[in-house]
């Protein structure tokens, strides 16, 4: 065996793609554990959990996290150079939830804001405001979704069909 050959299975093990998925294999672990870890410290502690601060680190937790774990199909295969592997289904799904998940800290943002406004602005009349505060979140994070859903989910939703 020559060098050259030697060259050859180091270049066949070692290339480009593979350790680009290792970096990026890497920072997703990092990422997936960090935020898991931030998210549990102040789920624990009820004194944390109760910070307006602490609360919204904690929805950039939750909202980094499921952007981590939705983009991380797409650019695994982007990655293998493969094209599209999942069903299509996965597709517009995968989309969604990356511009869902972009945006999932700024819903919780105005969220709180809302809260605090209903909270200040109702010292009164606080049983007028109940409904609104048990169901603003489901709402907003509802008008939101179906906001951003692009013509391809809405399509599939409404029984249409998508040309992949």
């Amino acid at each position: 065996m020559s060098q050259e050959d030697d060259l050859c299975i180091f270049c066949s093990i070692f290339n480009v793609n593979t350790i680009f998925g290792f970096i990026y294999a890497t920072i997703l672990i990092i990422g997936v554990c960090g935020n898991l870890f931030v998210a549990t410290m102040i789920l624990i502690d009820r004194k944390m959990f109760g910070s307006s601060i602490n609360l919204f680190i904690l929805s950039l937790s939750f909202a980094d996290m499921g952007n981590l774990l939705a983009c991380c199909p797409d650019i695994a295969m982007f990655l293998n150079g493969a094209g599209w592997l999942l069903p299509d289904i996965f597709c517009p799904t995968l989309r969604f939830l990356e511009e869902y998940f972009l945006y999932a800290s700024v819903l919780m943002q105005i969220g709180q804001m809302l809260d605090l406004y209903i909270l200040n602005s109702s010292n009164n009349a606080k049983s007028d405001w109940d409904y609104c505060i048990r169901y603003k979140n489901k709402a907003f994070l509802s008008l939101t979704a179906y906001l951003k859903m692009e013509d391809t989910e809405l399509s599939l939703i409404m029984g249409g069909t998508v040309n992949f």
